[in-house]
């Protein structure tokens, strides 16, 4: 990838633009408009989109940053309004999505679902519809835009954690919860297009955050598979779509597709001939668009280690260990999520200050909270939860009725987030650190016991019935199913019961932070729009040599890495690198790591060759591919490789 200068890479892409969409027969022209949106549980702010009907002339397999900024006001306005002057009224809190789209947008037959005009039930979805005729090309359409609630919906999340035994009889292996979310969302919009009497050529315009990003994946996903089979007008009606028609962006969704299956198996084939990608993630579903932020916690579930991931492709926000500009790149993030209306209410960019205890004998060099977050998912998979069928049976339930409690009254003015903060303010007040502290190291059967008094305190200061239902003991599975990770890496503990970490890590989800990064990519807010490859990909170094001397450098001939006997050195690089601890099968594993952007070129300097590995990571292949590396010299017992993902 070239790197150039923003305002030239501004002229570019807006000349690129022009050109490409003059082709369409009309003018690339954006209008600005207003939205509102909820934050927390009792305001609605006012933000400003940019809109036009020509973003639906280019094809859907396009990723488009202005469509995509748009698509995140549409799934931000679909949250549940807090303008509701009594608590128990639910029947409009879909106001502000339809006055985007009526009043903003100039869409008509505006429709809401059942669901979202009653109080949300465990497994419910609100979506709302409108329409409007298009003539693009000299063909006529009827483009439909489908919103679906992604916060204030309480009990459903109940359905987030329901991830089923995979044996469902309609809904097979996949996320249960999230498969029946967008099975409603599907008999919503069939009903929308019957109910108008909609037929013929349509187009799809639809987006969700979070949950409804699951919901919107899940969903677009099975409208792809119905335009294979030629089912569609089972699925939908009497319509005709394509699918360079369905414009579908998912913001900081979970996973819901089920793909871990035996690759040698022909009847549960989910990967390509040729095993190289997952069949989810080919060219017949590359209208879907998964805009994804490492450092929030919410895509990493459901665990890839239970064999989840998306239908689509997984576009990344700028992060350390994929952009080799991060540094000025976060520079423009950050302006924009300080311009945000709310930016009071949701305080400072706070990301870059989550601060990772480190286990004894490992020290980290600029190391992310998303890196933090993607292992600890990934251990706490392997060895806490250890299979689909263990969570299902021992935690599922439980965590389901916890949340229908939680949410059960209208008094509650809190989230599960304010809960995590609470709690870990309960246990900083007291003496119980040392002594859980204490439980993990020596006597495990005492943990939850010893927690319990901290966790019902944090539970009846948010409003719970603590008394009536006993919601505690509810948590007692998954608590239980942490601490076989606690007792490999204790400094989990000391990295979770941290108020600053927590608050950070709450803050890694916030719609703001999104919306910030696809406005420092969108030339509509910004005069110098930040480019860079969104893939995801990087390359991951590692070795278990203790006494190893190691030097990565840049194609600039800056140090990005250095280890020397086998620790790592402190340098100007903001690259992420260090002695890291692994669990491996509960046994301790010490490596030394270092994780690469992929759009550079890289020389590697080594002693000690026999146990290092130099792999290629791909969310669309979903495991490390060792690289061809490229010897440049071997002497003296010291290795010197190349290896780049430029012109790849």
């Amino acid at each position: 990838m070239i790197i150039m200068k923003r305002a030239k890479a501004n002229i570019i892409l807006s000349i690129l633009e022009t050109s490409i969409l003059a082709g369409c027969g009309s003018p690339y022209s954006y209008t600005e408009h207003k939205f509102q949106f909820s934050q927390k549980v009792t305001d609605d702010y006012e933000s400003r989109m940019y809109y036009t009907d020509e973003y639906f002339a280019l094809p859907a397999s396009q990723y488009n940053d202005s469509l995509a900024t748009s698509s995140l006001s549409l799934a931000m306005s679909s949250f549940a309004s807090n303008r509701n002057p009594d608590p128990d009224d639910y029947s409009q809190r879909y106001r502000n999505v339809k006055d985007l789209l009526t009043n903003q947008l100039g869409f008509d037959n505006f429709y809401v679902n059942f669901y979202y005009t009653v109080k949300p039930q465990t497994d419910s979805l609100g979506a709302a519809f409108a329409s409007k005729s298009l003539s693009l090309d000299g063909k006529n359409y009827t483009l439909i835009a489908g919103g679906i609630r992604g916060a204030g919906y309480e009990r459903e999340w109940a359905s987030n954690v329901t991830l089923g035994d995979g044996k469902d009889e309609t809904y097979g292996d996949a996320h249960l919860g999230f498969a029946q979310a967008a099975n409603i969302y599907l008999n919503s919009l069939k009903d929308y297009i019957e109910k108008n009497n909609i037929t013929g050529d349509i187009k799809l315009w639809t987006a969700g955050y979070s949950r409804a990003g699951a919901t919107c994946n899940m969903a677009a996903g099975r409208i792809d598979e119905a335009i294979q089979n030629n089912t569609i007008k089972t699925l939908l009606g009497d319509v005709n779509i394509t699918k360079d028609d369905v414009y579908a962006y998912c913001f900081e969704a979970p996973a819901g597709y089920y793909y871990y299956q035996d690759i040698d198996d022909e009847k549960t084939q989910k990967f390509n001939e040729d095993n190289s990608c997952l069949l989810c993630k080919t060219e017949p579903f590359n209208n879907i668009h998964n805009v994804i932020n490492r450092n929030d916690l919410v895509p990493y579930f459901s665990p890839d280690a239970f064999g989840f991931t998306r239908y689509g492709i997984d576009h990344y926000l700028t992060d350390p260990i994929i952009d080799i500009n991060y540094k000025d790149h976060i520079g423009a993030v950050k302006d924009a999520y300080h311009m945000m209306p709310n930016h009071d209410a949701i305080g400072e960019y706070v990301i870059d200050q989550f601060v990772p205890k480190t286990s004894k004998g490992c020290t980290l060099y600029n190391w992310t909270l998303g890196m933090f977050l993607e292992e600890f998912i990934d251990d706490y998979a392997n060895y806490g939860m250890k299979t689909r069928d263990f969570f299902h049976t021992k935690i599922e339930s439980s965590l389901r009725d916890l949340f229908a409690i939680f949410f059960a009254s209208t008094s509650i003015k809190s989230s599960i987030a304010n809960l995590a903060i609470t709690f870990v303010e309960k246990l900083l007040t007291t003496t119980e650190l040392q002594v859980l502290y204490d439980d993990v190291a020596h006597n495990q059967s005492y943990f939850f016991k010893d927690v319990k008094a901290s966790l019902t305190q944090a539970l009846g200061n948010c409003g719970v019935d603590i008394l009536t239902n006993n919601p505690v003991d509810m948590l007692k599975g998954l608590i239980d199913s942490i601490i076989p990770i606690l007792s490999t890496k204790v400094s989990l503990l000391l990295t979770f019961a941290n108020k600053n970490n927590v608050q950070t890590i709450a803050k890694g989800h916030f719609p703001e932070l999104c919306f910030a990064h696809l406005q420092a990519r969108d030339p509509n807010y910004t005069l110098f729009p930040v480019q860079y490859d969104m893939s995801g990909k990087y390359f991951l170094f590692n070795s278990m040599q203790a006494n190893q001397n190691v030097k990565i450098t840049n194609s600039k001939n800056q140090v990005v890495a250095l280890f020397e006997n086998g620790q790592p050195v402190e340098t100007d690089s903001s690259l992420p690198y260090g002695v890291n601890l692994h669990n491996r099968n509960f046994a301790k594993e010490y490596l030394l790591e270092a994780y690469l952007p992929y759009d550079d070129t890289y020389t590697l300097e080594i002693s000690n060759t026999d146990a290092y590995g130099v792999y290629e990571y791909d969310p669309g292949i979903v495991y490390y591919n060792p690289i061809q590396e490229t010897v440049v010299e071997t002497k003296d017992n010291t290795r010197i490789i190349t290896f780049s993902g430029l012109n790849k």
